[in-house]
């Protein structure tokens, strides 16, 4: 090929450098308290512009070089930004270390020079160089992108080469000129163009001072944008430049300044490279610049390139190399070529190796690899790693002017430790050479050995550095992989560094691997495989995984999956899901031709938030390694930390699709499985990546729509004598259920867009509940007052709307549940659930019969007064008392008394003239069996049942009869002759079993009464017991404290050991707020113990409170969990806490009997403790079948051959 053609691939492969050098082991400081930056911003300046005010010259300024001067933007560095405008300096109390950087000072003083004389401050007192300054300064901040010196200067320089501003705008016609101006909107337009970002540009009078590239983390472009309103121009490249701007060479004086012999001495002599823009390449060594003015030389340039582009059409294609391509040059070769092996050695830089032992003791390599206008290099290691190896390393500088090849010895690590001329390599005499042939490297080259060493390394270096004289030192390679090959078989084992690497196995045996059978490999591995430990990880596609601390700081895996012919992954996340995570991921394709091994960041959910070379995982040199052998895939890597995250996640590509050159993009993955890892015992808990979000969104959406929203309505529907109560709870309860429910239609979507999944139906139905409840909130704000006479209409607008968003919502769950494939576990939970609410609703709706809610049933005797205009209220709900009442004429009142006939006892009404039992008259009824009942007056003329008179009464009764409606219901019917009877009246309950009896009808002591004021007006009654709110109170917190918060606090520290500390804060928390509201209720459960013979309620209370505080000494005197006696402590503190629970449901239980508070209280305190008892069935059998499939399996020893 021409010269000019390989100018031109030249010109792109230097466009498309990587932007940044592998970081290396040695890191800089701390922030010093400083947050971490947010974007880069590349500051180049125009040395025209800057070196107008040059009055003065030294060695070090680069106005000062006469013919030499840099028509070429040259650095001025390269800042972390803030996106506020703002920014980080000084980072690190480190100083600078010009030896670091001592390989790269030729490309420095060409491309990155100081344009002044002066010395610049550096962050520590005094002052320093240019270099310094900015390292110091701006270098330290860029930390973790760039950890020391030598990784910040040469990245910097790499990025400087790829986005080739002086070439972009040489290529739009905008070239040095002190004549031409030229508009600063085409300049921004060619830049935008060419690297799809707006610059920022600042100028100096007319002409362009400096200009700025803005980049994210990862080196791809973005806007030079801020927040502050000051900068909006500067951003803008308006504030500070006029339309049309120039781009000055340098005066005359300047250059005669430079050109003095007795000014700069030192600079006279020194060379400077040629720099060639419209090609973009950066050779550090060239002949003398010739100087022409700057129109000429474009001129000649453009006609260079029109020259070069007909020629790519005239002149045969390339062809790049390949095993199954014949090796044609166009040199000699001074061995025979005829039967050299050929290996893909690193497919992603296309590097391939030709081989062959050409007598007993000689071996000739030819390494063919593509022109990158670096050095290429392989090396010989006895071990595998860099330290200790000997590396045959070539180059070609641009245009093939010049190359060489040399031998080098690797003594450490630093630069100044790579020897040249040195090395354990015995090559052959005039055997060695290296060519460009069709834009590829061809070096050549014999060794004088019987057997070659295995471990091989090859490298590239950094575009455009290249060894030069005298110390020809070299700098840092770019990328590299380490491989071993077996030189009998052509065969290689793969070891991927910072690179990607090749792999061939011409196994095809089927052999399932496990933790149960040994594993024989067919390569060595680097580290001690005799003490893995193993288990299955995804048991699904057959994972195993085998790790082991190897060192106080090393940990080693091999990761065992099938060969599907498509990648494989393992990554380590912070917190369990992909976002975040750092990821190993290697592959072989079918064929074996190729493979390698790479890690990833992934920054987001999208294909191109996943980061090739890039995370936070500190991966060992040279200890990755990927090989196929039975159709399995065996992933090797070590890790440097001190312990990993335990957060796995594992995954595998699609079938054939694999990342490849120059992007290696990794493609969506076909599946995944997370997991959490215990290094300590090997145990693991199973969990897919997207399973806690699809759980939450069904937990969410259960609760919310599925269980809160019915509640709500029971509510509504059966508590209205609770006024304004049950309003209140109604409201309150809905809107949680709401809450819960759009929070789980968000999970549901964000869902559907990872899976992927077709859930239409799934989703319109949830959509369609969705608009429902939120209508249903905008009836509530929209809610007539009572005596609205649309009221009635929002109300059957209101209570359809409802029902019909609860009957989709479980016909939605249920279908859901199916989508999910959670199994019968979900469906019987839900339905236990539902059946409980269910038998609730339908008890309540049987009680609702005996209501001022329902119609009076049809009497077995006809009532003698008319019913249509009788007013009802809810005397006593907890025994379902209905009272309805009606002035029939002036001085007649006419009462219907309902009660329940089970428990069987009987039921009284008194009216009294002050409030009080005694001076009262009742009438009472009761029915002991089907069709015997019967009813009496009765005066209390005082508290002793003597003093209780039967047939005696201040009451003038009329009509009075006792009619049971059903078998459960009972009615009183009477007529009071009165002008307005008394507002004072009471209620009571005989004990059950005990009736008044023929033939003295003596009535027994009553077990529960209750006293109200009636308006028998409006049909309103209030309570005038004294004791039952502070009787509901001590029910209310006892329950909440003792029986329902101690348990779901006991719960969370079962089954919730795993969300450390959160169990732990979350725990204590409730069984602290459990515990002070118990203590209220007791105090309450005290005051009125005065009035009550409670004797065996009270002790159990006492007792239970008693618990609490031992448990709360025990919190307090809690030993560290590496104490001996922390196993006695927690058997202590478990067994007491579970005898506490169960001593709080028993008397819990207890005080509602004794409480008389009805099968209400009952009922809805007995579903609570149900649901709750569910949930700790379904965890407790979650529990030990996750503990029964990630037992443990023995440690197995690796059969490694070596």
């Amino acid at each position: 090929m021409p010269p000019l053609i390989s100018w031109l691939v030249l010109a792109i492969l230097a466009l498309t450098a990587p932007a940044t050098p592998p970081a290396r082991a040695a890191s800089v400081a701390s922030f010093d308290g400083q947050r971490e930056f947010d974007y880069f911003a590349l500051a180049l300046q125009w040395p025209g512009t800057y070196c107008q005010r040059t009055r003065s010259c030294c060695p070090t300024n680069g106005c000062c070089r006469g013919s030499n001067f840099p028509k070429i933007f040259t650095i001025h560095g390269l800042w972390p930004d803030y996106n506020d405008g703002t920014w980080p300096s000084c980072c690190s109390r480190a100083s600078f270390n010009p030896k670091e950087i001592s390989t790269l000072t030729n490309a420095l003083e060409q491309y990155w020079p100081s344009l002044s004389c002066g010395k610049p401050s550096v962050c520590h007192g005094g002052k320093g160089t240019f270099w310094a300054h900015e390292w110091e300064k701006h270098g330290t901040c860029s930390y973790p992108v760039f950890r020391n010196e030598y990784d910040y200067f040469v990245g910097v320089l790499n990025l400087y080469f790829k986005y080739n501003v002086t070439s972009v705008l040489n290529d739009a016609g905008y070239v040095p000129s002190n004549t031409e101006r030229y508009p600063l909107g085409g300049i921004i337009s060619a830049i935008e163009n060419a690297f799809h970002a707006s610059p920022l540009i600042i100028c100096s009078k007319d002409s362009i001072e400096e200009l700025r590239l803005c980049f994210y983390k990862d080196f791809q472009p973005r806007d030079c944008a801020v927040s502050s309103d000051d900068k909006i121009d500067m951003v803008t490249s308006k504030g500070s430049c006029p339309k049309y701007v120039s781009l000055p060479v340098p005066l005359s004086g300047i250059v005669a300044l430079s050109e003095n012999p007795g000014a700069n001495k030192d600079v006279s002599g020194m060379k400077f490279p040629r720099v060639s823009p419209i090609f973009g390449v950066f050779p550090l060594e060239g002949a003398a610049f010739v100087q022409v003015s700057v129109e000429r030389q474009m001129k000649a340039l453009r006609l260079l390139f029109v020259i070069t582009f007909l020629c790519s059409f005239f002149l045969a294609s390339t062809e790049p190399d390949s095993c199954t391509s014949n090796l044609s040059l166009n040199v000699s070769v001074p061995f025979d070529t005829t039967n050299l092996r050929c290996l893909s050695v690193w497919d992603a830089q296309s590097f391939i190796l030709r081989y062959a032992q050409t007598y007993a003791n000689i071996w000739s390599f030819i390494l063919s690899t593509p022109d990158t206008n670096s050095y290429i290099a392989m090396g010989f290691s006895v071990s595998g790693g860099m330290v200790g190896s000997s590396a045959m390393v070539g180059w070609v500088e641009s245009r093939g002017a010049s190359g060489g090849i040399k031998q080098y010895y690797l003594g450490g690590v630093t630069p100044n430790q790579v020897v040249p001329d040195k090395g354990n390599l015995q090559v052959i005499a005039n055997s060695a050479f290296i060519t460009l042939q069709n834009s590829r490297l061809f070096m050549v080259f014999q060794l004088q050995t019987a057997d070659p060493l295995s471990s091989l390394i090859f490298a590239t270096g950094s575009t455009g550095l290249f060894p030069a004289p005298p110390s020809f030192a070299l700098t840092k390679h770019l990328d590299k992989i380490s491989t071993r090959i077996d030189y009998s078989k052509a065969n290689i084992g793969s070891s991927q560094g910072d690179g990607n690497s090749s792999q061939v196995d011409g196994s095809t045996s089927q052999a399932a691997d496990s933790c149960v059978s040994k594993l024989n490999l067919s390569v060595p591995l680097l580290f001690d495989t005799t003490n893995l430990n193993c288990l299955p990880v995804w048991n699904a596609q057959g994972y195993i995984l085998r790790y082991s601390q190897t060192s106080p700081n090393i940990w080693s895996f091999i990761l065992s999956a099938p060969n599907t012919n498509s990648y494989i992954a393992m990554g380590f996340s912070p917190n369990g899901g992909m976002v975040g995570s750092s990821a190993i991921v290697g592959w072989i394709s079918s064929n074996g031709a190729g493979g390698g091994m790479k890690q990833y960041y992934l920054t987001g959910l999208a294909p191109n938030q996943v980061v090739p070379d890039r995370g936070n995982l500190k991966v060992l040199t040279n200890s990755t390694f990927i090989t196929s052998q039975s159709s399995r895939l065996y992933m090797a890597f070590q890790l440097q930390t001190n312990q990993p995250l335990s957060r796995l996640i594992y995954a595998f590509g699609p079938n054939g699709v694999f990342p490849s050159p120059p992007s290696f993009a990794l493609t969506h993955h076909q599946d995944k499985v997370s997991i959490t890892l215990n290094y300590a015992t090997g145990s693991s808990a199973l969990g897919n990546s997207y399973m806690n979000l699809k759980r939450s969104h069904g937990v969410l959406n259960i609760l919310g729509w599925g269980i809160l929203i019915i509640m709500g309505a029971i509510v509504a529907r059966y508590f209205r004598e609770w006024d304004p109560f049950w309003f209140y709870f109604h409201a309150s309860v809905q809107f949680l259920g709401f809450v819960l429910g759009v929070i789980g239609v968000i999970s549901g979507f964000v869902l559907n867009n990872q899976l992927h999944v077709d859930v239409t139906l799934h989703k319109a139905l949830g959509i369609i509940i969705f608009v429902l409840a939120c209508f249903q909130v905008m009836a509530l704000l929209g809610r007539p007052k009572k005596e609205s006479k649309v009221r009635k209409y929002w109300n059957l607008y209101h209570h359809n709307m409802g029902r019909i968003l609860i009957i989709l919502a479980v016909a939605n769950i249920f279908y859901g549940i199916q989508l999910g494939k959670e199994g019968n576990g979900w469906n019987i939970g839900y339905g236990i659930v539902l059946a409980i609410l269910l038998t609730m609703a339908l008890t309540f709706e049987t009680q609702l019969c005996n209501s001022c809610s329902s119609k009076l049933l049809q009497l077995q005797l006809p009532i003698p007064f008319d019913t249509s205009s009788l007013l009802c209220s809810s005397v006593w709900p907890a025994h379902s008392f209905i009272l309805r009442y009606a002035k029939a004429s002036s001085d007649v009142w006419s009462f219907i008394f309902s009660f329940p006939l089970d428990p069987k006892a009987y039921a009284a009404i008194g009216f009294s003239k002050d409030g009080s039992m005694v001076g009262s008259s009742a009438i009472v009824g009761w029915m002991p069996s089907p069709g015997a009942g019967g009813m009496k007056y009765y005066y209390l003329g005082g508290k002793s049942e003597d003093e209780v008179i039967k047939d005696r009464s201040d009451l003038y009764i009329m009509n009075a009869s006792f009619v049971p409606a059903t078998d459960s219901l009972g009615y009183l019917i009477f007529q009071l002759k009165t002008t307005q009877p008394s507002t004072d009246l009471i209620f009571a309950i005989g004990p059950n079993g005990q009736f008044p009896d023929y033939p003295r009808y003596d009535l027994p002591k009553h077990i529960d009464q209750t006293s109200i004021t009636i308006d028998y007006s409006k049909g309103g009654s209030t309570r005038s017991n004294s004791n039952l709110n502070l009787r509901r109170s001590h029910g209310v917190l006892n329950i909440m404290g003792w029986s329902i918060l101690m348990i779901i606090g006991a719960i969370i520290a079962r089954y919730f050991k795993e969300r450390d500390p959160m169990w732990f804060y979350l725990h204590a928390s409730i069984q602290a707020f459990g515990f002070l509201a118990g203590i209220f209720g007791v105090l309450c459960g005290l005051l009125l113990a005065r009035n009550l013979k409670v004797t065996h309620h009270k002790n159990v209370g006492i007792l239970i409170i008693i618990l609490g505080f031992l448990q709360v000494l025990a919190i307090i005197l809690r030993p560290g969990r590496e104490s001996k006696i922390r196993k006695y402590w927690n058997w202590y503190h478990h067994n007491v806490g579970r005898i506490l629970i169960i001593f709080a449901i028993l008397n819990t239980f207890y005080g509602l009997h004794l409480g008389g508070e009805g099968s209400k209280w009952f009922l809805a305190y007995g579903v609570s403790i149900g649901i709750l008892v569910i949930v700790v069935v379904f965890l407790e059998i979650r529990m030990r079948m996750i503990a029964r499939r990630e037992t443990k399996p023995s440690p197995q020893s690796l059969d490694m051959p070596y």
